[in-house]
């Protein structure tokens, strides 16, 4: 499993993308800067209606920035959906995890 993310809705996302920042600095900030307090989630594309009432009703502001893949890894695409490079030193939540047990060595 892996997840794509589309450029332009990530960092439309980001508080200060209006404020005259550097796309690249304000894409690093936002992939791989430290802690930051918002929720992802996952829906299915048929859930879209139900998720845009669950965020009204609650006064959420949500926002799609992208889709789960079957192909591993994460990538950030542009609009004529090609990969950008992202420099990834964030965590990597789709990394393989180590499977050794605890109290044994790796």
């Amino acid at each position: 499993m892996g997840a794509q993310l589309d450029d332009a809705a990530l960092l439309a996302t980001c508080p200060w993308a209006s404020s005259g920042i550097d796309a690249q600095h304000l894409r690093d900030c936002v992939l791989n800067g430290g802690d930051d307090y918002e929720l992802v989630f996952t829906a299915a594309p048929a859930l879209a209606a139900a998720v845009a009432a669950a965020a009204h009703a609650s006064g959420t502001p949500v926002q799609r920035i992208g889709r789960i893949t079957a192909r591993p890894g994460m990538r950030v695409v542009d609009n004529a959906g090609h990969a950008m490079a992202t420099g990834g030193a964030g965590f990597d939540h789709f990394a393989q995890a180590d499977h050794a047990q605890p109290g044994t060595a790796a």
